[in-house]
């Protein structure tokens, strides 16, 4: 789960909430399967998950730890973790920021590390993503980055922040700081931050070997020519120095997985346009224009350099005809990529997608919606003639029979072509007794193509026990089968991406919640499994059943305190034994307070692992982190 590793990345400016799967009130039906934790703007008005706090946390994957089917693997070090959704990862799940796309890991590493402390909102879809994205095959991160409206009080045109942080678990310290200026016309903003830490404490007493220096940078300016027109452009940087194993996912350094130096760099970059006439009736018109580039690299001693590049344009348009209860989405998707020193090879793709997603609600009382949806993919690889045509379609069916129940009913179909990384993998991949192993590139890879079957419900019962408390409980079951699905084969002295001709993944959320007063309550559980259909092996990086569970208490507006618990039953469905991982239970405690003497104050402090648990999650290469004390100091003026 995403809360074993305490080995945490960076603070955050403005504590992260955790937000119910998003839906409207009144008549309006529920989007199930979409999940937001995102950041309280000063004087926010809301209901007590608005104003719950969040413990201190240094790294995304530590908000997703009470997100059904989402967690975290690899090892307690921040650079070997990787998001799973429902059984999936890596290059089956769509990452971005602020709409950019983003590759998430190279070669075990973990290059999706951005401060949280630059964030407005991480956005979890589970199961395949929105139509318009490329890639969400399994799941879907979208990161969104603060405006300068997003900070500013009403009154304000400008404001600053500094903080600081600590945490024991690797003797992390984090400085940052920001400044905000709004006027008439437009918002600027400026992001900084740096922390640095080593050695990260596992919960038997031993040591993970690192040692790492990490650096974020963001600037943002918006401009608003007209009401009904915004231009922003927007540079993201970042530059991390590591020493730790070639391979972080693993625990302990050794012959085949060296300690080395690394270089992991991130330059992100986008303009884009956007412009929505004020309509009193139909809305014809809300398009946006997005050319953005992205380029992500790791290097290590030097002599080894892997680098990832996307450069993209993406059309956009939504219209509205309110007296047809109609809504239509559309645009077209175009991007190149390109990889090179893949160990072996430089390469090159290019995509060029159109997409389509209507909306209609066909009862006058808005209780019915009905979405269809297609993409259209032209995906070309510049080896070997590979060309790929394909055709997506996609159902959405929700209904509201009652004020208290929704109901959603989902096909889906997605796409995802071979990664650079399955289809051009060569070079060294590991050292063992038997000598060395050496990857065996596949360019003939095969795209997966997933038929994916949802069904979930909700309920909502207001004024349940006591007048002004609410009950929320919801239940989603998927299906997952994925055709010419890409796994690897490990021979003697080889190792090589195949295809295998099907696999099925299956599993269930579950959601209850419950708010009173000063007191919320939550709960979930959920579990993934799956297996290969022909020789009925188990698939990896499943997810155990888990329960997890939070207690926030609200002694007045100022001052909160909470409790998280995570349990895991025992991952018994695996083909070796070695992958067998003990049931565990961990317990983790919080605080905020912001003194109403000191305006602009806010102190933050928490404990995770407080009884000091020894367990390993499942599938992951370490123990998790040991007890974990942390302290959040800000200031904003």
């Amino acid at each position: 789960m995403a809360h074993f590793s305490a080995k945490l990345n960076t603070l955050i400016l403005l504590a992260l909430t955790s937000s119910a799967h998003v839906y409207a009130k009144g008549s309006t039906v529920y989007d199930l399967g979409t999940v937001e934790i995102t950041a309280k703007k000063p004087n926010q008005e809301g209901d007590s998950d608005n104003n719950k706090p969040m413990p201190i946390t240094t790294a995304i994957t530590n908000n997703l730890y009470n997100i059904p089917n989402v967690s975290a693997r690899g090892s307690a070090r921040a650079s070997g973790q990787v998001i799973n959704i429902r059984g999936l990862e890596g290059d089956r799940l769509a990452y971005s920021l602020d709409g950019i796309p983003m590759q998430s890991n190279i070669a075990h590493n973990n290059i999706f590390d951005i401060d949280p402390a630059l964030l407005k909102s991480v956005k979890i879809k589970q199961g395949a993503g929105n139509i318009s994205t490329s890639g969400a095959f399994g799941g879907e991160v979208e990161l969104q980055t603060k405006d300068a409206e997003d900070v500013l009080k009403p009154e304000e045109n400008k404001g600053f922040y500094a903080g600081s942080a600590y945490q024991s678990v690797a003797n992390e310290l984090t400085f940052n700081g920001a400044t905000y200026v709004r006027g008439d016309h437009f918002d600027n903003s400026l992001y900084f931050s740096h922390r640095q830490g080593a050695d990260t404490k596992l919960g038997d007493g031993s040591k993970l070997n690192e040692k790492y220096r990490k650096m974020n940078m963001l600037t943002k300016l918006v401009l608003y020519p007209r009401d009904e027109q915004k231009i922003q452009i927007q540079l993201q940087a970042k530059r991390a120095s590591i020493t730790e194993p070639l391979n972080p996912q693993r625990a302990d350094p050794d012959s085949s997985n060296p300690i080395v130096d690394k270089n992991v760099d991130s330059t992100v970059g986008k303009i884009e346009y956007s412009f929505k006439p004020y309509a009193d009736d139909n809305q014809w018109v809300d398009f946006y224009a997005r050319l953005y580039g992205a380029q992500q690299s790791k290097i290590y001693d030097i002599t080894s350099k892997h680098k990832i590049s996307r450069a993209g344009l993406k059309l956009a348009n939504k219209s509205i005809i309110k007296a047809n209860e109609f809504e239509a989405n559309y645009g077209i998707d175009a991007w190149q990529e390109r990889a090179s020193n893949l160990q072996i090879t430089k390469a090159r793709a290019n995509l060029m997608a159109l997409f389509v997603e209507k909306k209609w609600q066909p009862l006058a009382n808005e209780r019915l919606q009905i979405i269809p949806a297609l993409r259209v993919d032209n995906y070309t690889r510049a080896d070997n003639n590979y060309r790929k045509q394909h055709f997506s379609p996609r159902l959405t069916v929700r209904h509201k029979p009652i004020e208290q129940v929704s109901l959603q009913a989902k096909y889906t179909h997605a796409f995802r072509p071979p990664s650079f990384q399955e289809a051009f993998a060569g070079g060294e991949h590991f050292k063992g007794r038997g000598g060395t192993n050496y990857f065996v590139p596949n360019n003939l890879l095969q795209p997966e193509k997933l038929n994916g079957i949802e069904l979930g419900a909700a309920i909502d019962l207001p004024n349940l026990f006591q007048k002004g408390d609410n009950f929320h409980f919801e239940l989603t079951r998927f299906i997952n089968e994925v055709a010419d699905y890409i796994t690897y084969d490990i021979l003697q002295g080889t190792t090589k991406f195949v295809n295998i001709k099907r696999a099925r993944l299956h599993g269930f959320e579950a959601i209850t919640k419950y708010s009173y007063k000063k007191i919320s309550l939550q709960a979930t559980l959920a579990r993934t499994t799956g297996k290969k259909q022909q020789s009925k092996e188990y698939l990896t990086n499943l997810v155990p059943l888990n329960l997890t569970t939070e207690i926030t208490y609200n002694f007045t507006d100022l001052i909160a305190t909470g409790w998280q618990g995570v349990f895991s039953a025992a991952n018994k469905k695996v083909n070796k034994a070695v992958y067998y991982r003990a049931g565990y239970g961990v317990h983790n405690l919080f605080a905020t307070y912001v003194p109403e003497k000191y305006q602009g104050v806010e102190v933050s402090a928490g404990i995770d692992n407080i009884f000091n648990k020894v367990y390993t999650p499942a599938f992951a290469g370490s123990l998790a982190a040991g007890v974990n004390y942390k302290l959040q100091l800000g200031l904003r003026l």
